[in-house]
């Protein structure tokens, strides 16, 4: 018989529960990055401080284009509560692809964590 994993021993961390994001092309160029975090009690803070786009360029390598924080987007920090999600939204080139890093953020009394997932690439 295997042994069931407890959620404490399954969790990303002592702040976050879990955490998503994803990248989706919506047509001519355009893009919706969505992130949710879920934090393993109520924080005093709790949500995404940074979305970074990042575009394929000829070389083949991938270069920050866009950059969305805290304080230059609103709602993406959540306050006095465990969950947070949201979205931001980018215009592309059509035909060239694009990834996003999301940093995930939880600040309670006693510290903070951040925390980054990478999209998978997508054509926009």
């Amino acid at each position: 018989v295997m042994p069931l994993v407890s959620a404490a021993d399954a969790r990303a961390s002592d702040y976050f529960w879990c955490t998503s994001a994803q990248i989706t092309p919506t047509g001519s160029g355009n893009m919706v990055v969505e992130f949710d975090v879920t934090a393993t009690e109520t924080m005093k803070e709790v949500g995404t401080s940074k979305v970074v786009i990042y575009e394929r360029q000829s070389n083949g390598t991938y270069k920050a284009v866009k950059t969305f924080t805290r304080y230059n987007t609103a709602g993406l920090i959540e306050s006095d509560t465990f969950c947070s999600a949201g979205n931001v939204s980018y215009k592309g080139t059509p035909g060239v692809k694009y990834y996003a890093v999301v940093t995930f953020y939880a600040k309670n009394a006693d510290g903070s964590e951040t925390l980054n997932m990478t999209t998978r690439i997508i054509t926009a």
